[in-house]
Parts: C-alpha cells; sequence; structure tokens
C-alpha cells in the first residue's frame, strides 16, 4: 500500500485522528446525555440470554465490550487521513 508517496509493509492500522467515546456516539445521535450504566460482565450476559440471544453470541458480543473497556478500540493516528487526503468524517456522520 502507498501512503503519502510512501510504501508501507504489513498489516496497516486506519484510525481517525481521535477516537469517540459511547457517550460521544450517544449523545451525537440522541442529540441529549445518555446515562451509562456498566455492569458486571457475568449480569450482561443473563440480561442478553433472557432477552433471547444464544449463550455463544451473547459470549462474543461481550468480548467486544471487554475489548473496549481495555482500550483496544481507542488507538488513533494519521494514516487513514493520508489515505483519503483529507479529514475523515466524525463517526456521527458516517
Amino acid at each position: 500500500m502507498i501512503l503519502a508517496e510512501r510504501t508501507v509493509e504489513g498489516p496497516v492500522t486506519l484510525t481517525a485522528p481521535t477516537a469517540a467515546t459511547f457517550a460521544d456516539l450517544a449523545a451525537e445521535h440522541t442529540g441529549r446525555e445518555v446515562k451509562r450504566v456498566v455492569v458486571d460482565d457475568e449480569q450482561w450476559v443473563a440480561g442478553r440470554i433472557a432477552a433471547g440471544t444464544p449463550e455463544p453470541m451473547a459470549r462474543m458480543l461481550l468480548a467486544f465490550f471487554i475489548a473496549a473497556r481495555r482500550g483496544d478500540f481507542a488507538e488513533t493516528g494519521p494514516r487513514l487521513e493520508e489515505l483519503l487526503g483529507r479529514e475523515p468524517l466524525p463517526a456521527a456522520l458516517v
């Protein structure tokens, strides 16, 4: 892949220059503050199962929340902007 007139070897992580939080996205999509309630992982899985989600699927979805809590999706960098040749759109507009 060529970015800004240079070749990059290996995997390329494409991220926006700033990371959006769940609170940011909720406020942007609803136009109001949304109260975030954090529940225990097992309580969350039990709630999903009670709502009809198969347990393996509930546990797979939980893995995304655990990764977000660890900050796995908070990485930022300039490469997406370089590739696009412009600033990326905010998540609310996508």
